[in-house]
């Protein structure tokens, strides 16, 4: 037969276990938050961003990663297997930031195309005219390299080793401009017609 004191005591238990859960379900910061946070949102809120320029930015990423593929690796950054890399810029900024720095206020990333070294082994991609805006760095010679559907006028340096070219296709796969040999460039190009290239 069932000890009453028992039943009673073990009752209360299941009650304050129930009461515990529930506790932990309703209290902000607790197992709720740890679901629901957004990767990298340490980053943003180093970097002082709004929530604005936040949303704007996981949007745009998302929108990258749909497209191109790849692996976010940092708030504004995709690594597109090993071959190359986005980085996104926020509206209004002229580059993208590093947003993997210590620093309250993140630098520009580093550019390996723009003022840097002659012959980097990089062909940089630049959403915006004048080497403006969201970028897609490309280093690996093997690899087509999909441009984004949505970009138009932009730019280009191809600072890949002395005398290597790039190579442009439309969506059928025909050559439609090869560059000239790094170092070479240009402030306003098209990327309308481009689906793809090849960086080297």
């Amino acid at each position: 037969m069932r000890n009453p004191a028992l039943a009673t005591a073990a009752g209360r238990s299941a009650a304050v276990a129930v009461g515990l859960l529930l506790t932990l379900a309703t209290t902000p910061g607790t197992a709720h938050a740890a679901t629901t946070a957004q990767p990298f949102a340490w980053q943003a809120e180093a970097a002082g961003l709004t929530e604005a320029q936040t949303t704007w930015l996981r949007s745009e990423v998302g929108t990258y990663l749909e497209e191109l593929g790849g692996t976010q690796v940092a708030l504004n950054e995709i690594d597109l297997d090993g071959a190359g890399s986005v980085l996104v810029a926020l509206p209004g900024e002229a580059q993208p930031r590093d947003f993997t720095s210590p620093a309250a206020e993140p630098a520009a990333a580093a550019d390996r195309c723009l003022n840097a070294p002659w012959y980097t082994g990089y062909f940089c991609a630049y959403r915006g005219t004048h080497y403006t805006g969201t970028r897609i760095d490309m280093w690996d010679c093997g690899r087509v390299m999909y441009i984004p559907r949505d970009w138009g006028a932009g730019s280009w340096i191809n600072n890949q080793s002395k005398g290597m070219r790039g190579y442009m296709y439309d969506d059928n796969g025909t050559t439609i401009y090869t560059t000239p040999g790094a170092r070479s460039y240009h402030a306003t190009a098209n990327w309308g017609p481009v689906g793809s290239m090849i960086p080297c």
